[in-house]
Formats: structure tokens, sequence, C-alpha cells
């Protein structure tokens, strides 16, 4: 976000929020949508699309504030925008191509298309706008399989309803 012409930079503020306001919202319509069923109210926040939607959320947030601060930003934020960037893509494709096509006429309602269409396409999208004044060093490909695993290990324990 270093460098960026004034296009680069009103494209990114857009984009980033775009991504805010659609992640939020998604969380909130998914949590009060669905509140009187299983996959409801608090029970949404176990989700990996939940918590990859607050994670890029946050994530933009703080890339919009260094925009609007004209503030440089660290190769600590550029890492974590990839990693969160290749988390909420996983969101999307696993939703639409694995789980829409399971629930036909129930997969496409607003929150859904927020949380695992809307955001992941803005996300990605901002990531190759912003990704092109940084320094990502090829081991932090690495990183990106953390959130993933650490969601298997967290819905695989047994504990929860998710299994």
């Amino acid at each position: 976000m270093n460098n960026f012409s004034l296009k680069q930079k009103s494209v990114s503020i857009t984009l980033k929020l775009v991504t805010i306001i659609s992640a939020l919202s998604g969380t909130f319509l998914s949590a009060y949508a669905g509140r009187n069923s299983f996959m409801g109210g608090r029970t949404v926040f176990m989700y990996f699309t939940i918590q990859s939607n607050i994670a890029i959320a946050v994530i933009c947030t703080v890339g919009l504030l260094k925009l609007l601060k004209n503030k440089k930003v660290s190769n600590l934020w550029y890492t974590a925008k990839f990693i969160g960037t290749v988390a909420i893509t996983l969101t999307g494709i696993v939703f639409c191509f694995v789980l829409a096509p399971t629930m036909e006429k129930y997969a496409w309602n607003f929150q859904n298309i927020l949380t695992h269409v809307v955001v992941p396409i803005t996300a990605i999208i901002d990531f190759f706008i912003v990704s092109l004044n940084s320094n990502i060093k090829k081991t932090a490909s690495l990183y990106v399989v953390i959130p993933p695993i650490l969601y298997a290990i967290y819905a695989g324990n047994g504990q929860n309803s998710l299994c």
C-alpha cells in the first residue's frame, strides 16, 4: 500500500470497504437467520467460514486504516493478508463447488452469497492490487496451511457439534 497510484488506492479502499461490510453483514445475518437452528446463533462462530470472514475483515480494517493515513505497512501485514486471502478463498471454493450443490435452493441465501462469494472475490482482487508492492517471502506460502490445519484439529476433536 506504499507507492500506490491514486487509482490503485481508490480501488483498494473500495474493495476493503466492501470486504469488511460484507464479512460483518454476512456473519451477523448467518448468526441471526439461523438462531433457532443447530448451525445458527452463537454456534456460527465455530465454523471456518465465519472465522475466515472475521479474520479477513480485521486484516482489511488494519490495511484500510494504514492506507487512509498513508502509513507504511510491514511485511507482517502483507503476510497476514496473504494467509487471510487464501483462507477466505478456500471457504468460497469449498462452499461453491462442494457444499452448495448438495444444498440446492437453500445454498444461495443472502448471507451465504456475502460470506462465500462476495468476500472471497473482493479479498482476492484487493490482494492482487496491494501485493504488487509487497515483499512476501516464499516461505510465507507455508503459513497458509496453518488456519485450515488448526480448524481441522478443532473440528475433529470430538468435543463440539461439528463432528
